[in-house]
């Protein structure tokens, strides 16, 4: 998940040179107003929404059915890729929510809408993979 932001931050860097890596990296927005748009925040985000809906079930697999990384990846994107409909599903609704959190407030209203991308994809893992549910205390 580390190498989808480190594709982020550099094509960010490709496009507006070092000060997008002092904004994003080090977080000195403040010090280049000029990258303080909604332009600059969709350069940003966009070219990683392909690669971690792809890597959406990667996690679950590590941490709850002790999967390595690497098959764990493997297996995320090769579901995903043979189900078109719901990668497509799943990357129109991101994109919706994300248009709607950056219409409004530069993002900020995004952090409400967080949670619901870990619990849809683990309620997606628990339906593809048939994973019971997690048993309350």
């Amino acid at each position: 998940m580390a190498s989808i932001f480190v594709l982020q931050v550099l094509l960010v860097t490709m496009i507006y040179g070092l000060p997008a890596l002092d904004a994003v990296v080090f977080g000195h927005l403040r010090e280049h107003p000029e990258l303080y748009n909604q332009v600059f925040v969709l350069v940003l985000i966009l070219p990683g929404l392909l690669p971690s809906t792809l890597l959406m079930f990667a996690t679950p697999l590590v941490v709850l059915d002790a999967m390595k990384p690497i098959e764990a990846a493997r297996e995320s994107v090769l579901v995903l890729l043979a189900s078109p409909g719901a990668l497509a599903a799943v990357l129109a609704v991101t994109v919706a929510l994300i248009a709607i959190a950056l219409l409004w407030g530069y993002g900020l209203l995004f952090l409400p809408f967080a949670p619901w991308f870990g619990l849809m994809a683990y309620c997606a893992y628990r339906d593809v993979f048939g994973a019971p549910a997690t048993p309350h205390p």
